[in-house]
């Protein structure tokens, strides 16, 4: 989905894990800091790496009436981000800046 694009369109350009496929398992454990991953299972994990990827993430989770959650810096030891029957946004990977 590209900006200006209805949102009952809603797609995203980043794969969208969902809960059963490859990767989704390793995306949900890593999450956690500590890999002690609560029994919390996302819908679906998508990891940003722009931008755009949040606004995507962001549409295709109202679009498909999914709660978010979001995981940024990944210090977190509690498993807080993880949420059942949620969108998972993984901020981790993407651009740093330097502004302050």
């Amino acid at each position: 989905m590209r900006r200006g694009t209805p949102t009952g369109t809603a797609a995203v350009d980043r794969p969208l894990l969902r809960r059963g496929a490859d990767g989704y398992e390793a995306a949900r454990a890593g999450a956690v800091w500590n890999a002690r991953t609560p029994p919390r299972h996302p819908r679906a994990i998508v990891r940003a790496a722009s931008e755009d990827d949040v606004l995507q993430a962001v549409t295709y989770a109202r679009t498909h009436g999914l709660r978010l959650s979001v995981r940024s810096g990944g210090h977190n030891w509690s498993g807080a981000p993880l949420r059942d029957d949620a969108l998972l946004l993984d901020l981790s990977q993407g651009r740093r800046r330097n502004d302050c």
